[in-house]
């Protein structure tokens, strides 16, 4: 199997679990919830009683998108130039997800921070430094 197949197929294949654990993760859950039922931003009321985390997705609520049902944030360069989306990791997948990008053919054992800036290019990691 060609290396960029390979890659693809792990990247489908947690984008496919992510969705699944998303609906099951108690932070991410209600911002799924809000936006399936309503692209208007809920108020602070309804916000203020969850998570630290769902707070901070909430806060981030104009960047959050659902493509093909599963939650990512849109990311844009300060230039506006380039943008990208990144998918909303549960706490749950963090060591499939790093285990993947250090270990697997797409990470090519790199150091600590050179593995780290490739996952968050990528994907939106809450629990990352």
């Amino acid at each position: 199997m060609h290396c960029l197949e390979g890659h693809v197929r792990r990247i489908a294949n947690i984008v496919q679990d992510t969705k699944e654990e998303q609906q099951q993760d108690s932070d991410i859950k209600p911002i799924l919830d809000w936006m399936k039922s309503s692209a208007i931003k809920p108020r602070w009321n309804d916000v203020a009683s969850t998570s630290t985390t769902t707070k901070s997705y909430w806060a981030q609520w104009d960047s959050l998108v659902l493509h093909n049902g599963v939650l990512c944030r849109k990311w844009e360069n300060t230039r506006g130039d380039a943008s990208h989306l990144q998918l909303v990791v549960p706490r749950s997948k963090v060591r499939n997800i790093l285990e993947m990008f250090h270990d697997g053919s797409s990470g090519g054992h790199l150091g600590v921070k050179r593995t780290l800036l490739k996952i968050k290019r990528e994907i939106l990691l809450d629990t990352l430094p």
